[in-house]
């Protein structure tokens, strides 16, 4: 099943034994890409998380902060117009404090 849930959004996830805390990487793509998402859009940004082994509640946990973050049209907004990593690192702090 694709990990592209729509709105330009794909959040692929794993868990391995070779992580012993959540490990996660951020990309942004300005023209999309092909991701045979659910809404058969582009992905524009990709969240990919990996769990440590035997830890369903982080694996769930994670995921569903991840996608309630993304789901923020203003969010995504910001994310789009950063212009340099350190900026988007921003919009997750800025966002991190918030909650």
């Amino acid at each position: 099943m694709s990990t592209g849930i729509g709105f330009g959004i794909a959040i692929p996830h794993a868990s391995s034994s070779k992580v012993h805390e959540v490990v996660a990487a951020f990309g942004r793509s300005s023209s999309g890409i092909p991701f045979d998402s659910l809404d058969g859009e582009p992905v524009n940004f990709i969240v990919l998380f990996v769990v440590p082994k035997d830890q369903f509640q982080t694996h769930l946990r994670t995921l569903a902060a991840i996608a309630k973050f993304l789901n923020d049209k203003t969010v995504r907004e910001e994310l789009s117009k950063a212009p340099s990593p350190a900026a988007i690192l921003q919009v997750f702090e800025n966002r991190s404090t918030r909650a």
